[in-house]
């Protein structure tokens, strides 16, 4: 039926044959063992030197093991959504920042139960990503120790690396780039207020060392 048993059958026949009886065709005599062999390769280029399964499967291990799943931490204002985006264009990869995808739902990032969703479903789509072999940067913040461990045993499991950027300002830095955002949409509709930022900074388990010293080393400042 297809062009590979067919082609390895003529193949075949011509072989065991010594006489030579002209130019090879998928229906003609046979001729010398050389030609023979590059008329077959001619004919049926693709289903000839078409790869077997364990080197296909060798190339997709090798496109997931070069993703890499890219995390920013930082309380808001620290600059995170600004490096998630020059970090996707540099390093060809999907970036998924979950306040983007909150307002363009309609909601907003006080909406603690459609965060809560709308978080739940972006991991599952970076996971599928990556598992393509593609790079994602995951803009969520990660303000506790528990979250960042979650995802970088999950990405580990997937057989890709993890890298976590840390954002640090002080509160009152943050503050100060937080009063701007405030007032341009959508923020302005909902702003943050300096209660909130207090608040948030207090519970903030911001990553030392040793925790950055499980993840992989950024590709930026790798060594070569």
């Amino acid at each position: 039926m297809g062009g590979v048993p067919i082609a390895a059958k003529h193949l075949a026949r011509c072989e065991s044959t010594s006489t030579s009886r002209g130019s090879f065709s998928p229906v003609g005599a046979c001729t010398s063992t050389t030609n023979r062999r590059a008329d077959v390769e001619t004919h049926w280029p693709v289903q000839v030197h078409k790869p077997c399964a364990a080197v296909v499967q060798r190339a997709i291990v090798d496109a997931v093991n070069q993703a890499r799943l890219i995390l920013t931490c930082g309380l808001p204002g620290a600059g995170k959504t600004t490096l998630a985006t020059q970090l996707a264009a540099d390093r060809n990869a999907l970036r998924l920042t979950k306040d983007e995808w909150m307002w363009a739902l309609g909601s907003s990032p006080w909406d603690a139960l459609i965060q809560e969703k709308v978080e739940r479903e972006l991991w599952h789509l970076a996971q599928e990503v990556l598992r393509l072999g593609l790079s994602v940067v995951l803009d969520f913040g990660l303000w506790a120790r528990i979250e960042r461990d979650e995802l970088r045993s999950v990405a580990r499991s997937l057989g890709v690396g993890v890298e976590l950027h840390y954002l640090g300002a002080s509160t009152d830095e943050l503050w100060r780039r937080i009063e701007a955002r405030n007032s341009e949409p959508p923020w302005n509709s909902e702003p943050i207020s300096r209660a909130h930022l207090d608040e948030w900074a207090a519970s903030f388990e911001a990553p030392d060392a040793a925790e950055l010293a499980l993840f992989d080393t950024p590709e930026e400042t790798a060594d070569c």
